[in-house]
């Protein structure tokens, strides 16, 4: 009887094999829409692939990005970090600028632990949050202002109203000043803090311009969720410890939101790869495990970019402070004027007086 049961286990083991694996009807949508792409276009499978494999050699970026992956599906985290990558795109001083600062975070581990200590601190402010990061933005882009801010609490403070509005805050706590405190010195004894990092937070810190305000905006999201923010910033840093395949995997990231049908469906096809692997024998074309023609990333430098389709222009995300109703303006109450003392009356005239009138008998009266 055992045997019996043993034998029937097994060949439905080797039934349930055989049975062909169940795709929702959004992850079907999602293979078939890929696929296709890639079959009608060799250039673009060739990426694909050169980026997979890239990821399999190097399990360092492969951990980062696959994190990084698993959010990009989600719309307030794809949005933001959209759209501050497009801003970026355009922006090549501040592309320049931005990559210098996390390559000297991703080679200097002390500096990296100093800069993310503010950062520590600023998600620790769950309560403050309006008030403390407007404050950072401008205290981080001057370290020497904040030093001497946070040193002395007692001082006449200059700046814009938001840091005046924290530094009245900070006078309540002073054990979260001296722990700010020391991570703004902890950051000014590093030498490339002043070469490498102060100069991105400056630019960032700049009111007008679109990659700032695109920064501005997806701080404002990744400070309002703390796990988001590690995920995005850790994935900068293992990029930046291979930068040339930081250049590719960037460029094909933009193609992808260049494409129609891929900048909808390639995030949930990367993720079905991730968590499903019998589906890479079910796509003998699109997805076969050869090797691509040419080493990837290639040895020169990405192409120019297409430009990108009006309609995959992200929308801007509001600060939180932006959607607060505005306090309203006091009202003007008019005084009454003050009313005028009343004159002095004047006095009547004294009447003339009367003249004795004349006697009959033509004598007048003495």
């Amino acid at each position: 009887m055992n045997a019996l049961l043993m034998v029937a286990t097994c060949l439905a083991a080797q039934a349930d094999q055989t049975l062909p694996p169940v795709y929702s009807t959004a992850q079907t949508a999602a293979i078939n829409a890929v696929e296709e792409v890639f079959e009608a276009d060799p250039e673009l499978r060739r990426h694909h692939h050169g980026y997979r494999n890239f990821l399999a050699t190097h399990p360092d970026v492969a951990a980062a990005e696959d994190a990084y992956c698993e959010l990009a599906g989600l719309s307030g985290f794809g949005q933001a970090v959209r759209a501050f990558d497009e801003a970026l795109a355009g922006d090549p001083a501040s592309e320049a600028l931005f990559d210098r600062y996390y390559a000297a975070l991703a080679q200097d581990h002390s500096l990296r632990l100093a800069v993310e200590a503010i950062y520590r601190w600023e998600l620790k402010q769950r309560r403050t949050r309006d008030i403390v990061t407007p404050a950072l933005e401008y205290l981080r882009a001057r370290p020497d202002q904040a030093i001497r801010l946070l040193g002395s609490p007692a001082r006449t403070v200059a700046g814009p109203p938001e840091v005046r509005t924290f530094h009245i805050e900070l006078l309540r706590r002073p054990a979260a000043r001296d722990e700010l405190l020391r991570s703004f010195l902890a950051l000014h004894d590093k030498p490339r803090a002043h070469t490498h990092v102060i100069p991105w937070w400056q630019a960032i810190a700049v009111e007008a311009g679109e990659t700032a305000r695109a920064h501005r905006r997806m701080h404002a999201y990744l400070v309002d969720h703390a796990h988001h923010f590690w995920v995005w910033h850790r994935r900068q840093i293992a990029l930046a410890s291979h930068p040339h395949a930081r250049d590719w995997i960037r460029y094909w990231r933009r193609r992808v939101r260049r494409t129609p049908r891929l900048t909808d469906h390639y995030e949930a096809y990367l993720k079905l790869l991730r968590d499903r692997p019998e589906l890479r024998p079910l796509t003998p074309k699109a997805g076969d495990t050869g090797t691509p023609a040419t080493p990837w990333p290639p040895h020169d430098n990405p192409p120019p970019l297409p430009p990108l389709p009006e309609q995959a222009t992200a929308q801007e995300r509001p600060l939180r402070r932006d959607l607060m109703p505005q306090r309203p303006s006091k009202p003007t109450v008019e005084r009454p004027s003050r009313p005028q003392m009343p004159g002095m009356p004047t006095m009547p005239p004294v009447p003339a007086k009367p003249k004795w009138p004349d006697h009959p008998s033509g004598d007048v009266r003495p």
